[in-house]
Formats: C-alpha cells, sequence, structure tokens
C-alpha cells in the first residue's frame, strides 16, 4: 500500500504534533494513512487528540518504535504494530485512548509487539473480527494490561501470544466462556495477582476477564452467571 505521510523525527522531538517529524512536513489529517517509525528506535508521543486511516508501525522501513498515547485519544481506522519484522511497543498512559474504530486492531502482523495499558482505553469493536493477536506466523504479541481496559468484541489467535493481567479488565461483548477455557493458558496473573476470573453477564451479553488475588474455583454456567478458569501464577 501507499502512505500519504512518514515519521522522519524531523522536528528532533517525540511529538506527533511537530509538523518536521513528518514528510512532508505537517501534522496528519484525520484521512491520512501514516508509517510510523525512524533510526533509531523512535519515540512518538501523543499528548493530544489525533486521528487516522490507517497507522502501520514499522511497515516498509524496517525500523522499531516506542508509541504512547498520553491523555489524549486517537481515533484510527486501521491500527497495525509490528507490521514487519521489528519490535513495535504501544503504550497508553494517563488515561488515553486508542480507538480504532470498527476496523482491525493488530497487537503484532509480522514482527515482536506489544501493548501495555497503564492507564487508559484500547476500544476495537469491529463487528466482523476482534482483536487480532498475530496476523503471521511468524509474529509474537503481547497485551500487558497493568490498569484501566480493553473493550472488543472477540480476540483472534495467533500462533505466539499472551496476554497477562494486573488491575486492569478486558471486556468482550458476547459469551467468550468457552474461548477462555480454550485459551486459559494464554492468560496470566501478574502484579501480584494469583488467578484469571471471567464473568459473563447474561443480560448485559458481556464477559468481563480480570486478575484476582486468590485462587479461583472453576464454575462454568449454562446461563449467565460466573464463570472462573485456574491461572497460577507463573515463576
Amino acid at each position: 500500500m501507499s502512505y500519504a505521510a512518514y515519521w522522519d523525527g524531523g522536528a528532533g522531538t517525540t511529538s506527533w504534533n511537530d509538523a518536521a517529524n513528518w514528510d512532508p512536513d505537517g501534522v496528519p489529517t484525520p484521512d491520512t494513512d501514516l508509517e510510523l517509525g525512524a533510526e533509531p528506535a523512535q519515540e512518538i508521543v501523543v499528548s493530544a487528540n489525533a486521528s487516522s486511516s490507517r497507522i502501520d508501525l514499522g511497515y516498509e522501513n524496517d525500523y522499531d518504535v516506542n508509541f504512547t498515547v498520553d491523555g489524549a485519544t486517537l481515533t484510527t481506522g486501521w491500527f497495525v504494530n509490528a507490521s514487519k519484522k521489528v519490535d513495535a511497543t504501544v503504550n497508553i498512559t494517563n488515561g488515553g485512548t486508542l480507538d480504532t474504530a470498527y476496523n482491525r486492531l493488530y497487537i503484532s502482523n509480522y514482527g515482536t509487539g506489544v501493548i501495555n495499558v497503564y492507564d487508559g482505553t484500547v476500544k476495537n469493536l469491529n463487528t466482523e473480527y476482534g482483536i487480532f493477536m498475530c496476523g503471521k506466523p511468524a509474529g509474537e504479541a503481547t497485551i500487558n494490561l497493568y490498569d484501566g481496559e480493553i473493550i472488543a468484541n472477540g480476540i483472534e489467535t495467533g500462533n505466539q501470544w499472551t496476554v497477562n493481567i494486573g488491575s486492569g479488565e478486558l471486556k468482550l461483548n458476547g459469551d467468550h466462556r468457552t474461548f477462555m477455557n480454550t485459551y486459559s493458558d494464554n492468560f496470566n496473573p501478574i502484579q501480584g495477582m494469583t488467578s484469571i476470573q471471567v464473568d459473563y453477564d447474561s443480560q448485559g451479553d458481556l464477559t468481563t476477564v480480570t486478575a484476582v488475588p486468590e485462587p479461583a474455583t472453576l464454575t462454568l454456567l449454562g446461563i449467565g452467571g460466573l464463570s472462573l478458569f485456574r491461572r497460577k501464577r507463573k515463576n
């Protein structure tokens, strides 16, 4: 694909809103397709509300990138992390929001992709798919949900993927209890938590996945109620 703008770091800063950081110079408009990454690994920070039609981290330039949404809302149609054989890390901090606006979110497409949610929200409400953990067999994807929340319609699995949950919440529209039990080994408690808990609300048709400090007993109810699966803490 062709891109309307590339990150070149020309301003010598980390700010998305510095026009000289883009090629061609100028802060991206909502309808632009963007490729991010520069040599050496570039820190890019979105600290004011921004939008685009597509964002690829490292697609054609093969450059690693650390990307942070800090207290702002970034809305994009597609967000592809680690879209080439690169290391790409996304951080959501200070109440920031990454909203993929009814299209695809890849934690990793081809490289090593990480999304850290420290405080804020990641939204992917694609009505057909959900969050793609790994787009290609070579991809390696990790979500660290330290706090805040991830809201999605589901999760598409991959070859190598892990979801680590501390104080945050993973909210999936629909009943995902079977999925969570099938892939329980891919979900780990962190930050002193000892097990993963799955709650299904039949009235709201919402599955909420959290980590808890006490071991949970596996219960799978047919309609509504509470479903728990055991995941012991890994040393």
